[in-house]
């Protein structure tokens, strides 16, 4: 199974998780984009075209993951997500270290984040164990 096979079943799975999962991206440690899906309600509530996104996005990712660790690390410890609320959705970037990527998403306001976190370690264990398989340096 290829990098790109991997990383778009993981960003299925993770879509079937839970229906208050609208959005998926699957991010290099790097921060590019190796997949990423998202339900057609997540285009209708924010207006937005599910095929097109911000070309930098992964970037960003990766420099919101790094702000946060530089800031918080040497009292609180490694993040182990960043979580931002806003006023329809939730969004969500969770660094699988092991793995070098990072997992973005846009779930609904009303999710038990906590839930979803468990949830996707649970399948990323479950996914390598699986497919004897580890993404990096993509």
């Amino acid at each position: 199974m290829s990098d790109t096979d991997v990383s778009r079943k993981i960003t299925e799975d993770i879509m079937n998780i839970d229906e208050a999962v609208l959005g998926v991206s699957v991010i290099s440690d790097a921060g590019n984009i190796l997949s990423s899906y998202a339900r057609d309600t997540l285009g209708k509530k924010f207006e937005l075209d599910r095929y097109k996104y911000d070309a930098n996005y992964g970037t960003w990712a990766k420099i919101i993951i790094t702000l946060v660790e530089q800031a918080s690390k040497s009292t609180f410890g490694p993040a182990n997500a960043v979580i931002t609320i806003h006023k329809g959705s939730t969004l969500m970037l969770i660094p699988i270290r092991s793995r070098k990527i990072m997992i973005g998403l846009v779930l609904q306001r009303s999710v038990n984040q906590e839930y979803v976190i468990t949830k996707i370690l649970d399948l990323l264990d479950e996914e390598y164990d699986r497919h004897e398989f580890e993404l990096y340096g993509l």
